[in-house]
């Protein structure tokens, strides 16, 4: 059986449907209300450079982490018209093995 070791050590989140114009410093003022944030890697084009609509951050606690999928996932990001629908979720840390 495989199972997903993950729920101890949670702190990245991998984000989905994030405007392509937001740089690091957005992204660090709309999600840095959960918690400190360690890290942000947001998705390029290799060949274009352009941003795509993905991205990781990685925060200093679980705790943050876990609240930013939670909250994220219920309210979405922003106010009013600003609001944008992203989806996140975990970013698996490892798989092990049991039997």
């Amino acid at each position: 059986m495989l199972l997903f070791y993950h729920a101890m050590q949670v702190k990245s989140v991998f984000l989905d449907g994030l405007p392509p114009h937001w740089d690091e410093d957005k992204v660090r003022e709309m999600f840095g209300k959960f918690g400190e944030i360690d890290n942000i890697h947001l998705a390029r084009n290799m060949f274009t450079a352009k941003r795509k609509d993905f991205g990781f951050i990685g925060f200093t606690t679980r705790k943050s982490a876990l609240d930013c999928i939670k909250m994220v996932n219920k309210e979405g990001v922003g106010e009013g018209s600003g609001k944008v629908t992203t989806l996140a979720s975990y970013l698996f840390s490892g798989i092990i093995s049991c039997h």
